[in-house]
């Protein structure tokens, strides 16, 4: 587990010095990788550099201006992968990383650091470690230990001593695995490792403890599984380190509710630690030691057990995961690290949830995501294959479809900036399959496209294709289009779709044919007065169960519904959906709710709260897809934001109404 120290600029530095074929000045590096920085600041990151270098048996060093490597052959080789991985984005400082580390000082240093240090040793903002260590006291608080904090002290770790190296014990298994042990004797750790086994076990040789333990079992049964005895030796070793820096068991450590009687086993280790390593253990320790075996042998398969193995399939589900992502979509993952961090918590948080199966998505809005969204659909259900493989763990459709709900939010916000495209559809069938091609392009792909028109064979080889044009869609063979040309089955299949998707990246105006008038009953409300979203719902709520859209209850779940999921989409102009279960829809219908003044809803999957004058509620029939198809239709042309716009300038009901009914 090696901590990354390095921030862009200093490992391009870094690369420089490792390309440059001999001694580089240390400014001549800084300009040949175009950093414009000052004398001061080019020493302390060589500074950094140098530590950095250090955990891999490599020693530079500054001579008369001038960089010079020393080391072997093999380790500025290993340097100078580790350095490319960096550059390329591949290696990252995640939360996860940080947190941990955070952890791990608050347990063992004294006095533990002030988040300045952190700041500058994982080179991110000092807001950023702040909320770094809400996670790391709640991590705390599981082990059942309390991080205090006051002012001109900093920070101060409140418990006792003996569950202070229970939670060190914790920690190790969930960073290195049931296999800590081989890992810690392995002798050729790195820079890093080898310190970091130094501040957990000092001068301890692991490796004889492990033979104690081994005579031990021999003559008496520890009765423990293996990851217990994993735990009883790292107890052991972390207790034998902590006496030795004085920081010893007392008696108020000890449950004083309970008599701790030493078993046989306790006094023969006590015996054989003192027979081959000269450690004589006092009473207290001794006690300590007793209450921890019988924690151990006491206890059912533990549950932390299951919370360690999903943190070490968790991260390799994430990479490959991350890795179909930009893959598929082009959406970059690995080397946005906020973003990756985001995700990794949101996979994180599903996979520890004991109560997975629940989720606030029904079966509708899964059906109507996958029609809007098939290739983020498509990411999710390759999700659940790799749970499968992974953890042998069946992941609901439905927790799938949020991970895919927030790939699909990054993937608009992405797709947002982007020069919207062109196209053509070509088909020499006939009209109902022209106009189905059409439909297929304009709702499955739709926030991609700028334009879309149908043309036929004759016009593509009889004239010069439009300059703006930017992709020839064909169901036949064309002629030589260069770039532009693509041919496609009949029909499309969710390959085309992915394939035309990574042509495409774009934003939408499909402004033809819809579906809303025709398989929508369309109701509207202008000038709203509503100042919060619990004031909308109650509002808008009444009125159609009054009216008879909905039956009673319905504003109540529009809250509840609201407060778990939120309601709220990022488009050019944002629109609010509110909506329930199907089961509450008495008359289906699409009410258009104009307000007058903007009201904060909160994004869906998201806790971002944007300002909202426009609202849509759905009240769809449960297995109807041409409405729910309608639906979505509606809101991929409201993408378009001049459209957007002027439904929200509508100045009546009335107005609204005729609106729909010309453009959606």
């Amino acid at each position: 587990m090696n901590v990354v120290i390095l921030n862009n600029r200093q490992v391009k530095l870094l690369k420089s010095v490792l390309q440059a074929q001999e001694g580089i000045t240390l400014q001549g590096a800084a300009e040949k990788c175009g950093i414009k920085s000052c004398a001061k600041t080019n020493r302390t990151d060589f500074a950094r550099i140098q530590e950095f270098s250090e955990g891999f048996q490599v020693s530079l060093t500054l001579n008369r201006g001038r960089v010079h490597i020393s080391a072997s052959e093999e380790a500025v080789r290993r340097l100078a992968q580790a350095t490319v991985a960096l550059y390329r984005g591949e290696s990252v400082v995640y939360t996860e990383d940080r947190v941990a580390y955070i952890v791990l000082d608050c347990l063992v240093k004294k006095p533990i650091p002030s988040l300045d240090l952190w700041s500058e040793r994982f080179n991110v903002s000092r807001p950023c470690i702040q909320r770094d260590m809400k996670r790391v006291k709640r991590w705390l608080a599981n082990e059942h230990l309390e991080l205090a904090s006051y002012p001109g002290r900093g920070y101060c770790l409140e418990s006792s001593e003996y569950l202070i190296r229970k939670a060190i014990v914790t920690w190790i298994l969930e960073q290195f695995g049931s296999g800590a042990i081989a890992v810690i004797s392995q002798k050729d750790s790195d820079f890093y490792q080898a310190a970091l086994w130094q501040q957990l076990f000092g001068d301890v040789e692991l490796g004889q403890l492990v033979h104690i333990f081994e005579e031990l079992d021999s003559r008496v049964d520890l009765n423990v599984q293996h990851t217990r005895y994993n735990m009883l030796v790292l107890y052991a070793a972390v207790t034998i380190h902590r006496r030795a820096t004085l920081c010893v068991i007392t008696p108020d450590d000890l449950p004083p509710e309970r008599e701790l009687v030493c078993s046989v086993l306790i006094l023969r280790l006590s015996a054989l630690l003192e027979q081959k390593m000269g450690l004589r253990l006092p009473a207290e320790e001794l006690a300590a030691l007793q209450q921890y075996y019988q924690e151990l042998s006491a206890a059912q398969p533990e549950k932390s057990g299951e919370s360690r193995r999903l943190a070490a399939v968790g991260q390799s589900i994430m990479e490959e995961f991350a890795g179909a992502v930009e893959l598929m979509l082009g959406l970059p993952l690995i080397s946005d690290r906020q973003t990756c961090d985001e995700l990794s918590s949101l996979l994180t948080e599903i996979l520890r949830d004991r109560n997975f199966h629940i989720s606030n998505l029904n079966n509708l809005e899964i059906a109507g995501f996958a029609a809007t969204y098939p290739a983020e659909f498509a990411l999710g259900q390759q999700l659940i294959s790799l749970v499968r493989q992974s953890l042998d763990i069946e992941l609901p459709i439905s927790r799938a479809v949020e991970v895919s709900v927030f790939i699909a939010a990054r993937m608009e916000r992405m797709v947002s900036n982007r020069r919207k495209k062109n196209i053509m559809l070509v088909s020499s069938g006939s009209a109902d399959l022209s106009l189905l091609l059409y439909w297929q392009l304009t709702n499955r792909l739709g926030y991609f496209l700028d334009h879309i028109e149908m043309g036929s064979y004759q016009t593509v080889i009889s004239k010069p294709l439009p300059e703006d044009l930017d992709l020839v869609v064909s169901t036949i063979d064309l002629p030589n289009l260069g770039e532009k040309a693509i041919t496609i089955p009949k029909i499309l299949t969710e390959e085309d779709i992915l394939r035309l998707r990574r042509r495409l990246l774009g934003d939408v105006r499909p402004e033809k044919n819809s579906a809303a008038g025709c398989a929508l009953h369309t109701t509207a409300f202008y000038d709203d007065q509503s100042r919060t979203a619990q004031e909308l719902f109650c509002r808008i709520g009444g009125v159609l169960e009054d009216q008879g859209y909905v039956l009673p209850g319905y504003s109540k779940k529009l809250e509840e519904h609201e407060q778990t999921f939120g309601s709220g989409i990022e488009m050019p102009i944002p629109v609010a959906v509110p909506h329930t279960e199907a089961s509450y829809t008495k008359t289906p219908a699409l009410a258009v709710v104009v307000t007058r003044y903007a009201i904060p809803i909160r994004l869906i999957g998201s806790h971002r709260v944007l300002p909202v004058n426009l609202a849509l509620f759905p009240l769809l029939e449960p297995e109807n897809s041409e409405m729910g198809m309608a639906f979505y239709s509606v809101i991929s042309k409201l993408r378009n934001k001049k459209l957007a716009v002027n439904l929200r300038s509508c100045k009546s009901s009335e107005e609204i109404l005729q609106f729909i009914s010309r453009n959606l």
